[in-house]
């Protein structure tokens, strides 16, 4: 309760217009206590018991302003300030569950085939991730698929669109190129492999916010009309992409948030947190003020 009231006068001390109305209010109710007098050539000065009330009148009112402009200007998001991402956080999306918790992708529990399993890969689709533990394709391929490589290999070839271009020799895709799986891939979820990085000749991986929302995008459009209405994800972006976690999940959720209002399909989106960078979201809960501002700009509860 203290916390509350000490941010509610932060808030309020940082208000320009309420700070100068309440200032003035104060200086006026204890200048009205103040008896200033020139007699014999010289100032005289004292306290008085009564105030002068026009004085006095109108510093309340002043003060009174101050408080009514500050009250129905301000904006307080419902924000949990003790949320954990061990517990899950929950934000104030329209239509859509988001959580953002902790975990592996390829360790969650209660999968079923109305939940798709989100997977990035590179815009070449090599298979060089489908092995490789440190990253989220990798780990849930070895995971789940470790005896059908070859098979996933041949799947993922046929099922991706002619190439739009060429990385060093080899056919690629552009961002946000996504592809759903079919069987025997499509236990115990639906699997969705997305084009989220970009392999740079004689370079390295790299991920943008650009790829990230065509993700996004790519991800409501294939999963529109295959009644699944679910969405597990790691922080596309990060890790070989080269973004920050704090930077992949703003890019998520902005993305989350405008998309969802074009496709409704979608019921439920979990935001799948390693631990190494959970620690890197100590103050995670800011994440509602973000999205309860881009709410209250819109003219929404």
């Amino acid at each position: 309760m203290l916390g509350k009231i000490v941010d509610l006068l932060k808030a309020f001390v940082k208000a320009h217009l309420t700070k100068l109305l309440a200032t003035f209010g104060v200086l006026l109710i204890c200048v009205s206590f103040c008896d200033l007098r020139l007699a014999r050539d010289w100032w005289s000065f004292a306290f008085v018991s009564r105030p002068r009330l026009e004085m006095y009148a109108s510093g309340w009112i002043l003060i009174a302003l101050a408080v009514a402009i500050f009250w129905w200007t301000r904006r307080m998001p419902r924000v949990d300030r003790s949320a954990k991402l061990g517990a899950g956080i929950r934000l104030p999306f329209a239509g859509v569950e988001v959580v953002i918790k902790t975990g592996r992708i390829e360790q969650l529990c209660d999968l079923d085939n109305r939940t798709a399993v989100v997977l990035p890969a590179n815009t070449t689709f090599v298979d060089d991730c489908l092995i490789d533990k440190k990253s989220a394709l990798g780990s849930y391929v070895l995971e789940h698929f470790t005896s059908q490589l070859d098979s996933l290999r041949t799947a993922i070839q046929k099922l991706l669109p002619s190439s739009t271009g060429d990385i060093g020799g080899q056919p690629a895709w552009s961002p946000g190129t996504t592809i759903l799986l079919g069987a025997p891939f499509d236990h115990p979820a639906r699997v969705l492999v997305t084009a989220a990085t970009v392999r740079i000749p004689g370079s390295s991986i790299t991920a943008e916010p650009a790829s990230v929302l065509a993700c996004i995008r790519s991800i409501f459009e294939k999963t529109g009309y295959q009644k699944i209405d679910q969405i597990r994800m790691p922080l596309i972006g990060s890790g070989y992409g080269g973004l920050t976690p704090w930077s992949a999940l703003l890019f998520i959720l902005l993305g989350l948030r405008h998309y969802a209002k074009t496709f409704h399909h979608i019921k439920q989106i979990e935001i799948v947190v390693l631990d190494r960078d959970a620690a890197k979201f100590r103050d995670v809960y800011r994440v509602q003020y973000v999205m309860s501002l881009e709410e209250s700009r819109e003219g929404k509860p």
